[in-house]
């Protein structure tokens, strides 16, 4: 039994280690967990390589990727000179400078893929499907077997949709502005409608990628395409799902405001309005220590499936899904590439809407978008997009430009087109931030010299107010509502988020700020008014991780905690029926993925952790319909906000790269 020290004097047990210097300081660097460290050990001992650092580093930093980057796989070619640069880039874990100094000394293997592709231990592409591998080398990108597995199966599986000729259906189709006016042409010489494109890729492709940011008009594609297809096919099934109880309630409920808009018959409203819609494991049929219902020998009844909120997808649930998917079903992704991926590992939606044919589309897709526009749409650059260079993808990515949410010129649109535009970004923000004439965006410095951190938060949380029926009023006042319904109203019109969970302005800690400046000492979990999120899923209940639920008495006087299901309706619960669950004054930014508020208030540390990404702020301002609030700690942390601009989200896969070997 190896024993080697790590920080904080602990001292760390294995069975085995490779006894070169080149280990042990690794492990002993407390960037490593236990999982890692022994299935890096376990294939040096399956190998009968006890010694083998190469072999062990290479099992280490791929098990690593995956669990503590979210990344499918290491890039041996994409990997910069220097290790230690590289390992300590993306860890979150505090390193002492005595470790960064031991670190420094360290260097990659050399020849270290050349020993590695002819390592019996490691697999290539087609030996991986013969022998079962630990490691998989393909292409320069070593893998864990499993998450190698689950990529080349996804890719198959959208490879093929991708192959299927386009569907005929436009001739019978409706002209789109006879559906909804929203596709009609506005003015002479508008540039193309990428919504009424995106309605024509819906109805041609097996195959579809819908991206564009909050208030682009997605759920507006989606109704139209699944109207569209009721009436050319009224026995389809149709089915609807996003990755949380949150994004799908929301799926719902808009669908349901946008069917009201559209000219179709009262049958097929009638269905519109009855479309089933759930969460992705929902629609699988989970099962606790049983995996899913459905799966590639038990496929799911449906023609047509639409994924909302695609971006929060990982490569394992994705691949879950596509495999119970007969293959005739088409598919449609709904997303933001811009948000933040998976909170596990994978980043499909970025992958393949990444791909360079994003908005191009070939002679036979203007042809077929004129006959279901009627000609009318808009003006149609056709001699550009021929002449563009055919991709793989081409005619299957749409990107939607317009937001229809965010007032152009306001406050929040020029705040997104400021993170996204990395240019002079410290000046733009700046500007932004302490002059905005549409009073949409709002800084606010938490530090006061009188008062401490805790208390000067208690201060500004205890003073929250929101805009409710046209009035502002205290967010406290909830507590005080007439009702169930009004209660929920005014509690969802407002978030607190935070990119972090732990520390002062981490979510744990606003939390139980918020309790007190809204409640009291004595306001308690299960107190009347008091919000909280489902954290496991416990499908028996039907209740999913990121459901909100809001305590509340009942007509006897019962204090339940009550959950908001699609079409308004509530179901209660005791709080001892509940699964895991926790707070809810104050969310993630992760967990705030597929939601929207009139008013949001993005606590933002002034550190420069690799947490604070673009990804990260940008999703948090564009949870905000009408009001974003950013606290800073101080003025000096405005900095933490331009080096978050700059600090992309990059997952290394070789999805894209093995849908077209499929292709």
């Amino acid at each position: 039994m190896a024993k080697v020290e790590g920080i904080n004097n602990k001292m760390i047990e294995f069975d085995e280690l490779p006894t070169a210097d080149f280990v042990k300081p690794l492990v002993a660097s407390g960037l490593f967990n236990d999982i890692d460290i022994h299935f890096a050990e376990l294939v040096c001992r399956l190998a009968g390589e006890s010694e083998s650092w190469p072999l062990f580093l290479a099992a280490l930093l791929a098990s690593y990727v995956v669990n503590e980057r979210r990344q499918i796989c290491l890039p041996l070619a994409g990997l910069p000179d220097d290790f230690s640069t590289w390992l300590l880039a993306g860890g979150e874990v505090e390193v002492d400078a005595e470790t960064v100094e031991r670190l420094a000394l360290l260097q990659w293997p050399a020849h270290w893929e050349a020993e590695l592709v002819a390592h019996p231990a490691v697999a290539g592409p087609a030996e991986s499907y013969r022998r079962q591998h630990l490691l998989v080398l393909d292409n320069g990108r070593l893998y864990l077997q499993r998450y190698w597995d689950y990529e080349q199966r996804l890719a198959q599986m959208i490879g093929e949709r991708l192959l299927v000729p386009p569907a005929t259906p436009l001739n019978s189709a409706r002209s789109l502005p006879a559906l909804a006016p929203r596709f009609a042409a506005t003015g002479k010489g508008e540039a193309l409608n990428y919504q009424a494109a995106a309605v024509c890729a819906g109805l041609r492709n097996q195959f579809t990628i819908i991206s564009g940011g909050p208030g682009c008009g997605k759920t507006s594609v989606v109704a139209a395409i699944a109207a569209l297809w009721l009436e050319l096919s009224p026995q389809i099934r149709i089915t609807l799902c996003a990755p949380t109880g949150l994004a799908q309630a929301r799926l719902s409920q808009a669908l349901q405001d946008e069917t009201e808009f559209l000219s179709v018959a009262d049958e097929v409203k009638a269905k519109l309005l009855k479309l089933n819609s759930s969460t992705i494991h929902r629609l699988l049929g989970y099962r606790p220590g049983r995996g899913f219902r459905y799966h590639g020998k038990n496929l799911l009844p449906v023609d047509l499936l639409i994924v909302d909120e695609a971006s929060m997808v990982p490569l394992t649930l994705m691949t879950n899904l596509f495999t119970a998917l007969p293959g005739k079903c088409k598919v449609i992704l709904l997303g933001d590439r811009n948000q933040l991926a998976s909170v596990e590992a994978g980043a499909v939606l970025g992958d393949l809407s990444s791909s360079g044919a994003e908005n191009l589309f070939s002679r036979s897709f203007i042809d077929d978008f004129v006959c279901l526009s009627g000609g009318s749409v808009v003006r149609l650059e056709s001699s550009e997009m021929q002449t563009q260079k055919k991709s793989l993808f081409q005619d299957h990515v749409i990107e939607l430009e317009k937001s229809y949410r965010f007032v152009s010129g306001g406050g929040i649109a020029n705040l997104q087109q400021a993170i996204m535009t990395p240019s002079d970004v410290e000046k733009r923000l700046a500007e932004i931030l302490t002059d905005d004439s549409s009073g949409e965006v709002g800084v606010r410095y938490i530090s006061r010299g009188d008062l401490s951190c805790e208390n000067s938060l208690f201060a500004n949380l205890n003073s929250l107010d929101i805009e409710f029926e046209q009035q502002v009023i205290a967010f406290k006042s909830y507590l005080d509502a007439p009702d169930l319904q009004t209660a929920f109203t005014m509690f969802e019109s407002f978030r607190l988020l935070s990119p972090l969970r732990r520390g002062p302005f981490g979510t744990e800690n606003l939390n139980r700020i918020m309790a007190y400046a809204l409640g009291g000492s004595g306001f308690g979990r299960y107190d009347k008014g008091f919000p909280l999120m489902i954290t496991r899923n416990a499908p028996q209940l039907n209740l999913y991780n990121g459901d909100l639920g809001l305590v509340w008495p009942d007509s006897e006087g019962r204090l339940l905690v009550w959950f908001k299901r699609a079409g308004g309706d509530f179901d209660a619960f005791t709080s001892l029926q509940l699964p895991s669950h926790e707070s809810a004054f104050a969310t993630t930014v992760h967990k705030a993925q597929g939601s929207g508020f009139q008013k949001v208030v993005l606590m933002w540390p002034g550190t420069n952790s690799n947490l604070l990404t673009r990804e990260m702020l940008y999703t948090g301002i564009t949870r905000a319909a009408k009001r974003i609030e950013i606290w800073l700690p101080e003025k000096s942390s405005l900095d933490s906000l331009v080096a978050a601009c700059s600090r992309q989200v990059k997952r290394s896969s070789g999805l894209l790269q093995a849908v077209q070997r499929v292709v």
